[in-house]
């Protein structure tokens, strides 16, 4: 998930304009500066052409449009605002500060200013001095949706997630469409295990902007973690489709890919997938996700049981249990690479196998004795999920309890599934 993002709502800050060409830019530019030619007193123009060069990121040009407009009022507070905004584009904190503090100093109550200096302590480390000038904006305004979340992002960016969801909160009260706060709410809820209020505030983002590509890639993510593997792989196209750059969407995707090729070799190739992370590392060399991944797929593989005999173990197995047994899948214990399976279900797998390899390592940590034999976990809506570990391996399978006795499934299908087991792992 990504880190929420400062947003100034009330500022006059430019937008990137994608369909603006270099072309049109110098257009508007000469406009502008035919407009100054005729009447260099005339602020507005000066104000456009400074939003302009801020937008290409020419700052000197940009800031000696603001200074002008400081010359022509020096009595007006958003002429320091945004003189104050370039110098912090161009990392001059200090500088951008003065200007800022000039600003407030014509108007004390100037919610704009107030904000401005607490993102530059902000910035400089300064939390508690940023804390108190977003809650003196807010003493002002009340309703001030750009105080606010500044505040509840401070909070977020802090780790103090009860404080920043009683803020984001307030910001839905007086705005039920503050997109940037829904995708905020739902990357909390996310990370704290809420999915269904995570997907809900992520579809709400995406009915309201749906060229978001930051929350197709989240909203892929719920998906993903609730086993809807298919309706993970199209959120996260969606996002590719809107930013085909956006670095951790290429990355889940990888991953989800990989996941669906250790199931069945045949449903995409693998040097699709190497593609996929190569162009990742093009863009960032040092993304970890992806060189982990690279390691995992290119690594010599365990050495496997025959096919023949692990899925004589599992047609057995069907047959001991017939319509309870949901699913099943065996799989490597250090890799969870799957070896063989039967309805395989592979975020299920990833996930007891990870459950299971971080518990055995919390035994082993505190001095206790590792799991052994079987693991059986209850699972609500009388689902039982049992995994047999054996040497390198180990053997996952998802019942019905409503369609099996527990005695049965304990004393009879268990013990002849351990044994098949064994024999094929120890046979190779």
């Amino acid at each position: 998930m990504k880190d929420s993002d400062k947003e100034f709502l009330d500022k006059k800050r430019p937008k990137q304009l994608y369909d603006v060409h270099l072309k049109d830019y110098e257009l508007i530019i000469k406009h502008y500066q035919e407009i100054i030619d005729k009447d260099e007193n005339f602020s507005d123009a000066y104000v456009n052409l400074g939003f302009i060069y801020l937008d290409t990121e020419d700052y000197d040009k940009a800031i000696k449009c603001f200074q002008k407009i400081v010359e022509l009022e020096p009595e007006n507070p958003e002429a320091y605002n945004n003189l104050g905004y370039v110098h912090e584009k161009m990392d001059m904190f200090d500088s951008a500060k003065k200007c800022y503090e000039k600003a407030l100093k014509l108007n004390k109550n100037d919610i704009e200013a107030i904000i401005n200096i607490g993102h530059i302590l902000e910035l400089q480390g300064d939390y508690h001095s940023a804390l108190s000038q977003y809650q003196k904006a807010i003493k002002i305004d009340p309703k001030s949706l750009s105080a606010r979340f500044c505040l509840a992002v401070l909070y977020d960016h802090h780790d103090m997630y009860d404080e920043a969801l009683n803020e984001y909160t307030e910001i839905i009260q007086i705005n039920p469409s503050h997109t940037k706060t829904l995708y905020n709410l739902g990357r909390i809820y996310f990370q704290f295990g809420n999915y269904a209020d995570a997907l809900k505030n992520f579809q709400h983002v995406l009915e309201l902007d749906p060229e978001n590509a930051d929350a197709w890639n989240n909203l892929g993510s719920v998906y993903e973690t609730t086993n809807k593997l298919t309706k993970a792989l199209s959120a996260y196209n969606k996002s590719l489709a809107i930013n085909p750059f956006h670095e951790e969407t290429n990355v889940n995707l990888s991953n989800i890919q990989y996941l669906l090729y250790l199931s069945d070799p045949e449903s995409i190739k693998i040097d699709d997938i190497l593609r996929r992370l190569h162009f990742v590392l093009s863009l960032n060399p040092h993304n970890k996700k992806v060189q982990k991944l690279l390691d995992k797929i290119q690594k010599p593989s365990l050495p496997q049981p025959k096919n023949t005999k692990l899925n004589s173990a599992i047609d057995t197995l069907k047959e001991n249990l017939g319509g309870a047994l949901l699913a099943t899948d065996i799989w490597g214990s250090a890799d969870v690479q799957s070896v063989a399976a039967w309805n395989p279900q592979p975020a299920a797998r990833t996930l007891f196998g990870k459950i299971i390899n971080m518990t055995n390592q919390a035994l082993k940590d505190s001095g206790f004795a590792i799991l052994s034999k079987y693991y059986l976990f209850d699972l609500v809506d009388a689902k039982i999920m049992i995994v047999i570990p054996m040497g390198d391996f180990m053997w996952g399978m998802l019942i019905d309890g409503k369609k099996v006795q527990l005695e049965l499934l304990l004393n009879i299908a268990l013990p002849k599934a351990i044994a098949a087991f064994e024999d094929a792992i120890t046979s190779n």
